[in-house]
């Protein structure tokens, strides 16, 4: 069973990481969610994503081992692609997406 204490959403520093970004896009009783993390020992940069309805906790099934590390020019653009793929079933805020990229960019 998934122990809160080191869900990597929740409880980043758990696990040596802080949470440079979040979005979520989903209705009020689930979330889709893109989410980019700094590992604070090396600064180094990943992502995941995760999605589902009010009763599991984002994340919950993730570890630091599953985070996507990559350069911000590729997470970026795989936070855009996850944007086109997820527009057609939820309104995804233009501010919103600029603002996220821009907080990768800068991280």
């Amino acid at each position: 069973m998934p122990s809160y204490d080191k869900n990597i959403y929740y409880k980043p520093e758990a696990s040596g990481l802080e949470i440079v970004v979040d979005i979520d896009i989903a209705g009020s009783w689930s979330f889709d969610m893109f989410v980019v993390w700094r590992e604070t020992a090396t600064g180094r940069l990943g992502y995941l994503t995760d999605s589902g309805c009010s009763c599991p906790s984002p994340f919950e099934d993730y570890t630091a081992e599953d985070i996507k590390w990559g350069e911000r020019w590729e997470i970026a653009e795989a936070f855009t692609k996850w944007v086109n793929e997820n527009r057609a079933y939820h309104s995804i805020n233009d501010n919103a997406i600029v603002s996220v990229i821009d907080k990768v960019v800068n991280a």
